[in-house]
């Protein structure tokens, strides 16, 4: 098997230290003490990671229970569906903030801790946000470019920043705990009104017309996340200044090589959309789920691969090769070619491959760090840190 870590990268391990500061206003007066009573009952030999885990599989039973029940992505899905997805994403809630707090109360805090959690959440940003972007009623082209610029390139974003500034930061308001409430309370919003309820119309002040209530809160979500895109930039310029030339600069800073590193995930919307548009069988149209999933796979395992870079402090390739998949679709696409089975294909093969990049990072980081994946070690929870 090819280590998907270099030797360098193993020895850089030594290095790591997580720094994270959420700085929600929710997360601080309201969420954090329930977090922590609830974490009293969890027992001292349970892993962190199982704990991840367990709240991925919450996410993977509501997107089954969407797919099934939404095939087209489109039409609206039966009640029950959308008081059932509330529960799975604020489950999911409770145990990814949980794991991270298991693994400092047994002391088994990580670098395979970070990325399983990590990678879990670039899964999340697809699985489950695109299920939400379903409620607004919008066709599905317009679904796929709304999950794409309010899931994915926030969340690239925030990775990209902690790549050069070194700290996960979660604003006070543009906060993954905020957007994970509003996508219950939006849920919540339909299954009580209807999905009609997003369609009706809302007229705008000064003239400015009538537009659909779920088109409207699309709409002005564009701005948050072109703030959000703008503040990290700034971030990252105010580092890259700061770091240059001092230890701290171990992936050659430069602001031309930040942008080249923001550039992959525009790379990879245009391919796609690219095909989609171009697709004579209209894959997204017939095959809204296969689509997101397929998109999703891209996206996260970019970036992994950054985050692994980060970690072990190895530079990141700048040109990834996933923006090029797509290609393989809408070349085809383009000269009139059916396109199905290509999608089918790359799907299988991104899976495969994903499937191989996990496990491969884990026993390579299981190895080198002397840990297990899912369980903690006897003396380990015997003797828990304060």
């Amino acid at each position: 098997m090819a280590w998907p870590i270099s030797e360098q990268g193993i020895r850089n391990l030594r290095l790591y230290k997580y720094s994270g500061d959420d700085q929600s206003l929710v997360v601080k007066y309201v969420l954090r003490d329930f977090w922590n009573w609830l974490l009293t009952f969890f027992p001292l030999w349970l892993a962190p990671n199982l704990i991840t885990a367990v709240g991925f599989s919450c996410v993977m039973a509501g997107y089954f229970a969407f797919v099934t029940s939404v095939p087209n992505f489109t039409e609206d899905g039966p009640t029950w569906l959308y008081f059932f997805l509330p529960v799975m994403i604020f489950t999911y809630q409770i145990l990814d903030n949980l794991d991270g707090r298991q693994a400092r109360r047994t002391g088994t805090s990580s670098p395979l801790g970070e990325l399983f959690d990590h990678a879990c959440d670039s899964l999340y940003a697809t699985f489950s946000l695109a299920t939400t972007i379903h409620i607004f009623g919008l066709d599905i082209f317009q679904s796929f470019v709304a999950y794409y610029l309010m899931a994915v390139i926030p969340f690239y974003v925030s990775h990209w920043e902690e790549y050069y500034a070194g700290v996960l930061v979660l604003g006070k308001f543009v906060n993954p705990t905020e957007a994970q409430l509003l996508q219950c309370v939006g849920f919540l919003f339909v299954g009580i009104l209807g999905r009609s309820a997003c369609s009706e119309d809302v007229e705008l002040p000064f003239g400015y017309g009538v537009w659909p209530r779920g088109t409207l809160f699309v709409f002005c979500s564009y701005f948050l996340v072109a703030y959000f895109v703008f503040s990290s930039m700034l971030v990252v310029f105010r580092n890259i200044r700061e770091k240059t030339g001092t230890k701290h600069d171990w992936h050659n800073m430069s602001p031309g090589q930040s942008l080249l590193l923001f550039m992959p995930i525009i790379y990879l919307f245009v391919t796609l959309v690219a095909w989609f548009k171009l697709s004579p069988t209209q894959v997204l149209e017939n095959h809204p789920h296969l689509c997101f999933a397929l998109s999703g796979l891209l996206f996260s395992s970019m970036l992994n691969r950054m985050m692994v870079d980060r970690m072990t402090k190895i530079p990141t390739v700048l040109f990834p090769w996933q923006p090029l998949v797509p290609l393989l679709g809408a070349i085809p696409a383009y000269y009139g070619h059916p396109d199905e089975d290509i999608l089918y294909a790359l799907l299988v093969a991104m899976s495969l491959f994903y499937l191989y990049f996990a496990v491969a990072i884990i026993n390579q980081l299981c190895d080198a760090l002397k840990i297990r994946c899912f369980r903690i070690p006897y003396k380990t929870y015997l003797k828990p840190k304060k």
